[in-house]
């Protein structure tokens, strides 16, 4: 195996699985939340327990902020004898694209050998940790770091990436959305369907209760996918584990080969909202 380190954001909330089983190594994000700061994804930081997050923002008028890592806890990272994939969140929607990028021309600055590559995601969470897990994949069965690259980019344009948001609270609280409009979703419990991909988070439809939102998402991604008994599939699920294992089932009946759940945490948390859903899956 070559002598290479996958890296990516905590915003990625990739699978606790595949992060062992790869040693994939995690960036912290900060998160400003009831006075007090936190860095999240990390093993050695110590961050808000995720359930308890969820339920305090639900008593709250405001959002918490949330940063990219700084460039120097980046290059902290960096230091190492091994050739480094950072693979972030989109740089549409993250800092932490730019920050790497940042990282990098300062860690040569500093005479360090080792090479940096740093690939946007163009996409949200479960996107992202598909991109990770293939780049994860792609090194153990010995290809460069230049192949990894190359093959990574042109694999982001075949994934298929839909999500459902249980509540518009948090897009309220953020200035994003009508809070006349929010108030009347939420009375008639309709739910927001949700494309990521090519850098953006786009509302693309709604449906009325949560059977029907979760049909709609799958549907949206079952009709793009070919060959599916040869696809791994990933959940991020916003404190939603009962949801994202009726989506898991309904997509194993489909016949995918497998199916990775992943909590959202309180980064992407703060901009999804509780109880929603993102799946991403590869096409082709």
């Amino acid at each position: 195996m070559n002598n290479i380190k996958i890296m990516t954001d905590a915003a990625c909330d990739c699978p606790k699985e595949l992060i062992d089983k790869y040693n994939i190594d995690v960036v912290g994000m900060t998160l400003e939340f009831e006075g007090k700061e936190y860095i999240y994804g990390e093993k050695d930081e110590k961050c808000i327990n995720t359930q308890e997050f969820y339920e305090q923002v639900r008593t709250i008028s405001y959002l918490p902020k949330t940063a990219s890592p700084s460039p120097d806890r980046i290059m902290q990272k960096y230091k190492t004898d091994e050739d480094i994939i950072i693979i972030t969140l989109a740089d549409k929607l993250s800092a932490t694209y730019s920050t790497a990028m940042m990282a990098k021309n300062m860690h040569a600055e500093e005479g360090f050998t080792n090479k940096i590559y740093v690939i946007d995601s163009t996409t949200g969470c479960a996107g992202c940790a598909q991109l990770v897990k293939l780049a994860s994949e792609l090194r153990e069965a010995g290809k460069t770091a230049e192949e990894i690259v190359s093959i990574v980019e042109s694999k982001r344009d075949d994934l298929s990436c839909y999500g459902m948001l249980e509540t518009v609270d948090n897009a309220i609280k953020g200035g994003r959305i009508n809070p006349i409009f929010g108030k009347m979703a939420n009375i008639l419990n309709i739910k927001v369907i949700i494309k990521v991909g090519d850098s953006a988070v786009v509302p693309i439809g709604k449906a009325r209760g949560e059977n029907k939102a979760l049909d709609e998402t799958l549907h949206k991604i079952n009709k793009e996918v070919v060959n599916k008994a040869e696809k791994d599939v990933i959940i991020c699920h916003a404190h939603a584990l009962p949801r994202a294992e009726k989506a898991k089932a309904l997509l194993l009946e489909e016949g995918y080969k497998s199916v990775y759940l992943s909590e959202i945490g309180p980064v992407m948390g703060t901009y999804t909202g509780e109880g929603a859903i993102i799946v991403a899956v590869f096409k082709s």
